[in-house]
């Protein structure tokens, strides 16, 4: 029977999973009331609950088989009969996010602009922190992974108690909620980089002038012309699909001259030509049958097939 509140074991539990990451990853289909997480013989189980129960179900549906963290941490989601649940104070195992409990922290840090727990309000401005910022992000960089969801209109970057920050202007509400959407909790480098996206109160940024940090793409009187060439030929989609070419370039300087030949820089080889590389020279059979795998996939990358026989090992 569906309810309002939704019953979560997690499968394949590699990382710890915190409360935080429970209520961005169930925000995502609509305003989270209460959560409560407690362990079980089967266990770390997880209590959500929603307004009504319309959203519970999207939920239940949307998140089912969702892994949390990439390639582990996978919901497993049904309907609990419980429908208010009973959250006394706010902690690191259970959050009201309906009304100010004691023992909460900034709202803002869980997605809320306004004070009392209501969801926040949508706006075209967002507030975007980023976790483990290992690589370099730039105006250019940010502004090539927003752009791919909408119409970037400002960014100004800027370190906040000592962590980095942006707020990133789009010409629509729409735009910014497509934005936050698509990629908050999404990393720009595979592996660090990670995205954690708010609403802004702020309605228009106020960029006196182009320059490393901030910029305005819709006054062409401004100094400075983006260096967006770099990033242009990047097919869009999420940012952690690929690496950009910021990374690619800083990463090559540190190889030797004939990375592009030596089988232990084949991923950067591959990267960087414009045609197929023949995978028998970065690849070395390390199973049964990889050999003639690896023959077969030189095959249909158009290369020649090998005229001495293949061994099978």
């Amino acid at each position: 029977m569906e309810s309002n509140v939704l019953l979560c074991s997690i499968e394949d539990m590699q990382y710890p999973v915190t409360i935080e990451d429970i209520h961005r990853v169930f925000s995502l289909c609509g305003f989270v009331c209460k959560i409560s997480t407690f362990e079980k013989v089967a266990g770390f189980q997880v209590l959500v609950q929603y307004a009504d129960t319309a959203t519970a179900s999207n939920a239940q549906q949307t998140l089912e088989g969702y892994n949390i963290f990439e390639g582990c941490c996978k919901l497993r989601i049904s309907f609990s009969r419980h429908t208010d649940l009973n959250v006394r104070f706010n902690s690191d195992r259970s959050r009201d996010y309906t009304v100010g409990l004691p023992g909460g922290t900034d709202p803002k840090a869980f997605g809320s602009s306004a004070p009392g727990g209501k969801p926040e309000v949508p706006g075209n401005v967002m507030l975007v922190s980023v976790e483990d910022h290992f690589y370099q992000l730039t105006v250019q960089v940010m502004h090539h992974v927003f752009s791919a969801y909408g119409s970037v209109q400002k960014i100004a970057l800027f370190e906040k108690k000592g962590g980095f920050q942006a707020l990133v202007q789009m010409a629509s509400i729409d735009d910014a909620q497509r934005c936050k959407q698509a990629l908050d909790g999404h990393q720009v480098y595979e592996g660090c980089c990670r995205l954690r996206i708010s609403f802004s109160q702020h309605t228009n940024l106020n960029v006196k002038r182009n320059s490393d940090t901030t910029w305005d793409y819709t006054n062409g009187a401004l100094d400075g012309v983006p260096n967006t060439a770099a990033t242009s030929n990047i097919p869009q989609g999420l940012p952690s699909t690929y690496i950009t070419p910021d990374v690619f370039s800083s990463q090559t300087t540190k190889l030797p001259p004939d990375y592009m030949t030596s089988p232990e820089w084949g991923l950067y080889a591959a990267l960087a030509s414009s045609t197929a590389l023949d995978p028998r020279c970065y690849f070395a059979p390390v199973g049964n049958g990889a050999a003639q795998t690896i023959e077969s996939a030189a095959v249909a990358a158009g290369f020649a097939a090998n005229t001495a026989p293949v061994l099978v090992t």
